[in-house]
């Protein structure tokens, strides 16, 4: 008898092992289970915030595309608008050279003018130079 409580004693703790092996593994895999389901979730959530920054993307690019053709229709205004005053210049250059035509002689007497107005300011230039000059020896003398 003694020989079998022995044996049966063996045998109960071998199974008591087993179980405790069983529950082991039946642990991990609920832990392996559980971690399976947080990158599930985490998963999911990064697949919502790019679907998010997508959509966020779209609404810009829309956005974007409107701006572009207002300044599109804002560019062709302008673009018009200043051809007409080109037209314009072009019309007001043209009566210019026909009122020039018609005083020549007075342009004449205003070119002269100016180049006498040009040469008496070159030659304050040259004098003021020269007075620049004479009172920068003046202060290296001091």
């Amino acid at each position: 008898a003694s020989s079998r409580a022995s044996s049966a004693t063996a045998r109960a703790e071998a199974a008591e092992k087993r179980a405790k092996a069983l529950e082991d593994r039946v642990n991990a895999a609920e832990r392996k289970a559980s971690s399976s389901r947080e990158a599930e979730v985490a998963a999911e959530k990064r697949a919502e915030a790019a679907n998010e920054a997508e959509a966020t993307a779209a609404t810009k690019c829309a956005s974007l595309e409107a701006d572009l053709d207002a300044l599109r229709g804002q560019a062709e205004r302008g673009q018009a608008a200043l051809m007409g005053e080109l037209d314009e210049l072009r019309a007001a250059r043209e009566r210019a050279e026909s009122d020039a035509g018609a005083v020549s002689g007075t342009l004449d007497n205003l070119r002269k003018e100016l180049e006498a107005a040009n040469q008496r300011a070159r030659q304050a230039e040259l004098a003021a130079s020269a007075a620049d000059a004479r009172a920068a020896v003046a202060a290296e003398s001091r």
